[in-house]
């Protein structure tokens, strides 16, 4: 049985109702009353709370396989199942390493290896020069980046998924780690990456769009996320001024958002990377009305937007196989993908819709970025 599976929800739901015959028939015959009857109490409670554990689980798919729970990426076999390139990418020399093409001198990245685990995450507020707003962000600073004042880094812009804020790509995808550890095998180049908060009303997910303002004033997320916190990085920190040295990222709600922002500025961004995300914007309790007519709708859904005609964009799409509905608006957005539009797809056999999964597929991102900037 499966942490997601029917059965194990039945069999949990059996022992509690046998666990509340039991105890009925020796309500009053335990030896210690008073200890039997709140241990049984006790034990009914803590049977149903699982049961609905295992209820909300199997929903969303979210941990399907027992090492997941703990943390564990055994068994998720990664797999790229499409690699598509533009014709201009392919023009790249295949003689030459990818390294040699990321615009770095060989003792650029030689200081990359080198001081890859002299990061640091720093702490800042970024203030929207369109919006006004002044939000939390955590910064990645590769440890090369003291090294020579002068070189610009390729930028990474990663969301979160909902509920999430700008420490859960530190906090539970291990992010310092996994650029650290990258950087310093030669698998990347030395990046800045910004993780800034998507949501300017406290307890509401913005979907990462400007909202109608008629249903839901003040929340103007995407100029924020799109004009501001470029904006931002750009002025204080040495990084690319092109959109090619830009990508946007992001898993679940993130990666919507990435796609969205993406295919809404495609002016800004390079691309998207899109971990286990949907694409079309979700409005229910937690978002609270976003707009008013169905033009707005159409705007911010990426299966539409993406047919319209736009500059060049890179997408890294990946699901898990064993989440349907992540895999289905994979599948349906991949076909929508048009062949001016670099794709990489990647699933994984097992993970589910979970930072297990999202560990093991972020890495596999950041690789794809490697060979965006490989141009």
């Amino acid at each position: 049985m499966t942490p997601n599976s029917l059965s194990l929800q039945i069999v949990i739901l059996a022992a509690t109702a046998g666990l509340i015959a039991l105890s009925i028939v020796r309500w009053n015959r335990f030896r210690h009353r008073r200890i039997g009857r709140f241990g049984a109490l006790l034990a009914v409670q803590v049977l149903l709370i699982a049961s609905g554990v295992v209820a909300i689980n199997r929903s969303g798919d979210y941990y399907t396989t027992w090492p997941g729970i703990v943390g564990s990426t055994a068994g998720l076999n990664p797999q790229v199942i499409v690699d598509r390139q533009t014709a201009a990418r392919r023009s790249v020399d295949p003689v030459r390493s990818a390294a040699d093409t990321w615009q770095t001198t060989p003792a650029e990245r030689a200081v990359d290896e080198s001081d890859a685990h002299r990061s640091k995450v720093e702490a800042v507020t970024i203030r929207g020069a369109s919006t006004g707003y002044s939000l939390p962000a955590e910064v990645y600073l590769p440890g090369s980046y003291q090294a020579n004042d002068t070189r610009r880094f390729p930028l990474l812009q990663l969301q979160p998924g909902y509920p999430g804020n700008e420490r859960s790509w530190t906090a539970y995808l291990n992010l310092q780690s996994a650029l650290d550890t990258m950087i310093a095998d030669g698998a990347m180049p030395a990046v800045v990456a910004v993780m800034p908060q998507q949501n300017p009303i406290r307890g509401r997910d913005s979907e990462c769009v400007n909202a109608d303002p008629k249903v839901h004033p003040g929340s103007l997320a995407d100029t924020y996320l799109s004009h501001d916190v470029p904006q931002y990085i750009r002025s204080h920190l040495r990084v690319g001024r092109t959109r090619q040295d830009l990508i946007v990222g992001g898993y679940s709600t993130g990666g919507y958002c990435a796609a969205n922002l993406a295919l809404r500025h495609p002016t800004v961004y390079g691309g998207a990377m899109v971990l286990s995300g949907y694409f079309r914007t979700i409005v229910d309790d937690t978002t609270g009305p976003l707009f008013t007519d169905q033009s707005e709708v159409d705007a911010n859904a990426p299966i539409m937007t993406i047919r319209r005609r736009h500059p060049s964009l890179a997408f890294f799409l990946s699901a898990s196989r064993d989440n349907r509905e992540d895999l289905q608006q994979l599948a349906r957005f991949q076909q929508q993908v048009p062949p001016t539009d670099q794709l990489e797809v990647l699933t994984t056999a097992t993970g589910g819709h979970s930072s297990v999964a999202w560990k093991v597929h972020s890495r596999a991102g950041f690789a794809w970025f490697a060979k965006i900037l490989a141009r």
